[in-house]
């Protein structure tokens, strides 16, 4: 049960993690120092995951890579959006 909490946990702070960068970047519109590459890595990492925790049935994984696909998602249209 402890890990049960544990894992949330984890959810919950890997999915914020991306947020100030998602909010910074749409706030100043300034993106020529973020790297597409990474971010593109990040959105593909997250979908793998998220099918492997659908795959698994885990609802932490699922959830916690569901926020963070949306947010590198988020950033790298933000690059195009503003051509940096």
């Amino acid at each position: 049960m402890v890990l049960a909490y544990v894992g949330w946990l984890a959810v919950v702070f890997t999915s914020v993690q991306f947020f100030p960068q998602v909010f910074k970047a749409y706030k100043t519109k300034q993106l020529a120092d973020i790297s597409l590459q990474t971010f593109v890595l990040v959105m593909i990492s997250a979908s793998l995951w998220t099918i492997y925790g659908i795959h698994t049935k885990d609802s932490v994984i699922i959830t916690a890579n569901v926020i963070v696909f949306f947010c590198a998602t988020a950033i790298v249209a933000l690059k195009f959006k503003y051509h940096q």
